[in-house]
């Protein structure tokens, strides 16, 4: 590229010392200029409207009741999917069965879990020793949600629980069914990436997820004795 435009930039200059008059060619030779190095495109994140919850749902009746009002977006589906997290480092059989209900098909393998579906033994695997009963870092989930802070443990805080999420211009097209956007965490410095896919009922599931159990900061635990 550097080759290029170093013979561009000669070639434009013996243009002008022979012909100063010759305007037409000074500005073709401009534009042959601008064709080869176009200015650079932003890749600034947008942000995308906040998905808001009432609470962490405590059965399986909620959470699908919560996922078929949620999902209808990709923040709305990335939702459903860290709620599902949180749910399972609280009741680890109960939040399988919703992480079954939150993961694109095409992750399921056949089981007994949900409706003849389970998860991989791959993604179990990773579930349990990221975010499982035995894990020291079950509240990385909770990190997700709009208030928590190291400091506070990644405590949930009181009332309503909100979820804010961004894109770019490398997120995908909404119309092809398939878009990455980012989710804010109070444990990082930057987003964190999640990967949907909208299914045949319209509804969005999470396909490429498992930077959302990354490692944190660590929370700073209040020794009150």
């Amino acid at each position: 590229m550097y080759y290029i435009k170093y013979h561009l930039i000669n070639f434009m200059k013996i243009i002008v010392m022979k012909d100063v008059r010759n305007l037409k060619t000074v500005i073709s030779c401009l534009a042959l200029m601008l064709l080869a190095f176009p200015p650079p495109v932003s890749s600034q994140d947008n942000d995308l409207s906040a998905v808001t919850v009432d609470k962490i749902p405590a059965s399986l009746e909620e959470f699908i009741a919560l996922r078929d009002r949620l999902a209808v977006t990709p923040q709305g589906g990335a939702t459903v999917m860290i709620i599902a997290c949180i749910m399972y480092t609280q009741d680890s059989e109960l939040g399988e069965k919703c992480l079954v209900i939150a993961l694109a098909n095409d992750l399921l393998v056949k089981g007994g879990t949900y409706k003849g579906y389970a998860l991989s033994f791959k993604d179990k695997k990773f579930l349990q020793k990221r975010i499982g009963k035995d894990s020291s870092e079950s509240y990385i989930p909770r990190s997700y949600v709009s208030g928590t802070t190291p400091g506070q443990e990644y405590r949930l805080p009181q009332g309503k629980l909100e979820f804010n999420y961004s894109c770019n211009q490398f997120s995908g097209d909404l119309e092809q069914g398939v878009f990455k956007i980012f989710v804010r965490c109070s444990g990082a410095d930057s987003p964190r990436p999640i990967t949907l896919t909208r299914n045949s009922k319209g509804i969005w599931k999470a396909w490429g997820w498992h930077s959302l159990l990354v490692a944190i900061k660590a929370p700073v635990f209040q020794d009150d004795l």
